[in-house]
């Protein structure tokens, strides 16, 4: 039989139904109720509703898989934070509340790599000895009781070893269930949940994972050559053909034997480019480079501005201001065609989201005048240099998002508003904007944290989460032109996690300062 082509990763909460069945369950859930396919061949279910009937489906909790790679290579060890939460159901009603898992590694019916559990032995173990599923322990369980509070969350982890260095296994689907349970004594009021996310298998040479092997990836060759050991990372890892962690001859002689694609895929000055960068440019530009900006007059304005007059352009913005990329394109990158659409902000000129033109073209249109080029923006003339200029670009090219997915019309984040708590509080951005001293412990009552920056006049981190959050989530994924504040884009935080901590952020104070 073919060895399996997809990954699945489950995890199911512990049944807890009645007196014996917390007993029985609290010790680890039976083998094949992890949600992946192979548990339906054995019980026609699979998942923890074969146990967890009358869970409810709904809740404003769920189970998410932290820290799965984009991409796997064979024969790598991954470690897998699984964590079940939810932010509604905590003590005194119910007097407890805690989850368990199960977690399984499958596809096409068939269990693939290995799962690992020694390292966490205590809180984890095989499901019924079948190596091919782990399980919560009984010490775990009753970890996941005592430590539920305050974060109304638990984690458990997982080790798995993708197959040797010989084999493709294909795309890898992480399917995730849990069931987060309580100590009534039956199945009512629990809460079942369940995600999926995919990983592509590696290819050797494809550094930038977009499935080819081109001049791109041999520029990371060139960075990553080394000839002696190192401890590779990044995209480096994916170059080393041999797997015997190191760029070498071996590794560009394989590369060159295999390469593929475009003869020129990008311009060096793109392959080089910091995407990061090019969001500060995109928002002030002389801040990041210390150029002397231009004037606050109209006779400074930007070429490309429109000429209208008060009564029929209600964007009064003269001199610098109209030199601002963010002024013409908007925070959600769509210009006209999204929140810059109407009001004091409106220019009438397309946004750069979905654009078509190719790396060389936006360059170009960037640095000339509109004398050399359509359109050109005359950044060269104001003392912009080229690598700037590729910065912009990379950031249009790789940076731009559809903000729509992750900010509704009523301009409300879609995200986890309790995932982006512990990103704000423990991670990022408490340092500077203040942790305070909560004063409720929902997203309906707001919290004391974001007020130690005043952006202007009574101005904090909630005030702009809820009036422009298209600025906030380019700010916390770029970072802020001339201050300390770290980018979510460049410590490879994802787009999701952003708009988490723009959810909660939403629920902080909009005015004053914390009393």
């Amino acid at each position: 039989m073919s060895r399996l082509r997809v990954f699945a990763l489950a995890i199911c909460a512990a049944c807890l139904a009645s007196a014996p069945v917390i007993y029985a369950y609290s010790n680890g859930a039976p083998f094949g109720v992890s949600g992946g396919p192979a548990g339906y061949l054995i019980n026609g279910v699979g998942n923890c509703t074969d146990c967890h009937r009358d869970a409810g489906l709904g809740g404003p909790g769920g189970v998410q898989i932290i820290g799965a790679p984009r991409r796997y290579r064979p024969g790598g060890l991954y470690d897998f934070a699984v964590r079940v939460f939810d932010p509604e159901l905590e003590p005194p009603f119910p007097s407890r509340v805690g989850a368990g898992f199960q977690v399984s590694a499958e596809g096409s019916g068939e269990h693939v790599g290995t799962l690992l559990v020694a390292w966490d032995d205590d809180l984890t173990q095989y499901a019924d000895s079948f190596t091919d599923y782990v399980t919560h322990t009984d010490s775990g369980f009753q970890d996941s009781q005592a430590s539920w509070l305050p974060d109304r969350a638990y984690d458990y982890f997982v080790q798995w070893k993708a197959p040797n260095p010989v084999m493709n296994a294909g795309p890898v689907t992480l399917f995730a269930a849990g069931n987060v349970a309580n100590d009534w004594n039956s199945f009512n009021g629990e809460r079942y949940y369940s995600d999926h996310a995919t990983l592509q298998y590696a290819i050797n040479g494809d550094a930038d994972g977009d499935t080819d092997r081109d001049l791109y990836d041999y520029a990371v060759v060139q960075r990553c050559f080394t000839g002696e050991e190192i401890g590779l990372g990044d995209e480096c890892k994916f170059l080393d053909a041999n797997y015997d962690e190191e760029v070498s001859l071996i590794d560009a002689a394989a590369f060159i034997s295999a390469l593929e694609g475009p003869i020129a895929a990008h311009p060096a000055g793109y392959v080089l480019a910091d995407a990061v960068r090019g969001g500060l440019l995109y928002d002030k530009w002389w801040v990041v480079t210390g150029l002397t900006p231009p004037g606050d007059t109209a006779a400074d304005n930007h070429p490309l501005w429109p000429p209208y007059y008060p009564l029929d352009f209600p964007n009064f913005r003269t001199g610098v201001e109209t030199w601002r990329c963010k002024e013409c394109h908007g925070w959600d990158y769509k210009g006209a065609d999204g929140a810059y659409g109407s009001g004091s902000h409106y220019t009438g000129i397309i946004g750069v989201y979905g654009t078509t033109k190719g790396d060389r073209q936006i360059f170009d249109m960037l640095k000339h005048s509109g004398v050399q080029v359509p359109n050109g923006h005359s950044y060269a003339s104001v003392g912009l240099t080229d690598e700037d200029i590729w910065d912009l670009v990379k950031m249009v090219r790789e940076g731009v998002v559809d903000t729509d997915v992750y900010i509704n019309q009523d301009k409300s984040f879609d995200g986890v508003w309790f995932n982006g708590y512990e990103l704000y509080s423990q991670s990022y951005c408490a340092s500077c904007h203040d942790s305070g001293v909560p004063l409720g412990s929902s997203p309906d009552m707001p919290l004391c944290e974001g007020t130690a920056i005043d952006f202007g006049t009574n101005e904090y981190v909630g005030t702009v989460a809820n009036s422009n959050p298209w600025e906030l989530l380019h700010k916390i994924r770029f970072g802020h032109p001339g201050a300390p504040m770290p980018a979510l884009d460049l410590l490879d935080v994802g787009v999701s996690e952003a708009a988490d901590i723009g959810a909660y952020c939403q629920t902080l104070r909009q005015t004053g300062p914390c009393p």
